[in-house]
């Protein structure tokens, strides 16, 4: 489970909004709509968050338009977090049918094998205090 990535948080508007389209177009498509023929919530409810946000940016830059663009935005966020969780939940782990939703998937983290090699350019340096010092050293890849 958790295998597509729903982190929208530290996006811009423009990402967000292409990031949608393109889920709201793969399960509308073959393969996602083959995979996916009933989702919740629905394409369709789908597609008017993405028109309501859509509009919202259209808006001029005022403080009301601004509210009502960070509404949309947060509620086409919570839309695409609510698919996500109910497309894992139909999949089953199933990584292939995840792939052609238009979520991004998690990525593995990478983890070095075997023995890592010697820090290099190792410096140290006094702070001020007492039985303390402060080291640096080159970063270590994978480390």
């Amino acid at each position: 489970m958790n295998e597509l990535n729903v982190g929208f948080s530290q996006d811009s508007d423009a990402k967000v909004l292409a990031k949608a389209v393109t889920i709201h177009t793969a399960l509308t498509t073959d393969p996602g709509l083959g995979y996916f023929p009933v989702t919740s919530p629905t394409a369709a409810v789908l597609k008017t968050a993405i028109d309501g946000f859509q509009a919202a940016l259209g808006l001029d830059n005022t403080s009301a338009n601004a509210a009502k663009r960070k509404e949309k935005r947060e509620a086409l966020i919570l839309l695409m977090q609510k698919l996500a969780a109910g497309l894992e939940l139909t999949a089953d782990g199933n990584l292939v049918h995840l792939a052609a939703t238009g979520f991004d998937l998690k990525t593995k983290p990478t983890r070095s094998t075997g023995p890592l090699p010697a820090p290099e350019n190792l410096r140290a340096k006094t702070t001020g205090i007492a039985g303390e010092a402060l080291c640096k050293c080159k970063a270590v890849p994978l480390a």
